[in-house]
C-alpha cells in the first residue's frame, strides 16, 4: 500500500497501468489556422443525445483556440498511424502536424485525420473547469467510421502499441 506521500508523482505512476486509446483532438481557430494535440482523455459521454468528453490542459497551446472556435474533432487512431503522436505532442513539430496527407473535414470545418479508425465531429456544449484542465463535453454532429479490421493505437504504461481481441 502507497502511503501518498508524494501524489501527483504516486497517481501518475498508477495511471499509467490504466490501458487508452490514442486520439487526436483538434480544431480550427477563428483566424483559420488547424491546431491539435494528442490525446488519451477522450470518453463517450452519451449515446442519445450523442456527446463526448475530452479533458484539455489549461496550458495546452491549443486550449485558448478550441474555447474560441467552440468545435473540435476527435480522430481515433489506427497502430499504423503512431507516427503523428509524436508530431501532436511536441512543440517543436508543430508546424508539421498538419502537412501530411490524409487530412480532411466533415462538418464544423475542424481537421480530421481521414484514415484513423473513426472520426467524431463536435461542437462544444459545455466547458467544466477542473483544477489544471478543462472537461469539454462535445454535442457530436457528425461521425465517420472507416472499414473494419483496423487495430487501435493503445497507450499503456508509458508507451504506445496495439491491441489484438482474445478471441
Amino acid at each position: 500500500m502507497n502511503d501518498m506521500t508524494n501524489p501527483p508523482v504516486d497517481f501518475r505512476g498508477a495511471m499509467r497501468g490504466l490501458a487508452s486509446g490514442v486520439s487526436l483532438v483538434t480544431t480550427r481557430g477563428v483566424d483559420g489556422a488547424p491546431h491539435g494535440m494528442a490525446a488519451t482523455a477522450v470518453n463517450s459521454l452519451s449515446a442519445a443525445p450523442p456527446q463526448l468528453l475530452i479533458c484539455v490542459n489549461k496550458s495546452a497551446s491549443m486550449h485558448g483556440p478550441l474555447l474560441a472556435s467552440g468545435l473540435f474533432a476527435v480522430s481515433f487512431l489506427a497502430r499504423e498511424q503512431a507516427d503523428l503522436v509524436g508530431l501532436f505532442s511536441s512543440p517543436d513539430q508543430r508546424h508539421l502536424r498538419f502537412a501530411g496527407a490524409g487530412w480532411g473535414q466533415l462538418v464544423t470545418g475542424a481537421p480530421v485525420q481521414m484514415e484513423a479508425i473513426a472520426a467524431l465531429d463536435c461542437k462544444i456544449a459545455q466547458v467544466i473547469d477542473a483544477a489544471t484542465h478543462s472537461l469539454i463535453i462535445g454535442a457530436v454532429i457528425a461521425t465517420r467510421a472507416a472499414a473494419q479490421g483496423a487495430e487501435p493505437l493503445v497507450y499503456f504504461q508509458g508507451g504506445a502499441g496495439g491491441f489484438t481481441p482474445l478471441a
